[in-house]
């Protein structure tokens, strides 16, 4: 489980959502949602129009990836 969960296992979240959370471009999520190698992508869904990442998704690919966002 991650020291410091970011993102509530109970919802999931809209690309900009990420993004702004991270503090990043939304192309940054973008591009590791659409990522070639299974293991460096994001999983999400599409939901209607609207791609949606899972909460612990998101957190369980912040702690694989020792991303720590730098306000920590």
């Amino acid at each position: 489980m991650p020291e410091s969960i970011l993102f509530s296992n109970d919802r999931a979240y809209r690309i900009d959502e990420v993004a702004e959370i991270l503090r990043v471009h939304e192309r940054t999520i973008r591009r590791l949602v659409n990522e070639i190698d299974e293991k460096e992508r994001l999983r999400s869904h599409k939901i209607k129009s609207s791609i949606r990442i899972p909460g612990p998704v998101i957190n369980q690919y912040l702690e694989d990836h020792e991303v720590r966002p730098e306000w920590e």
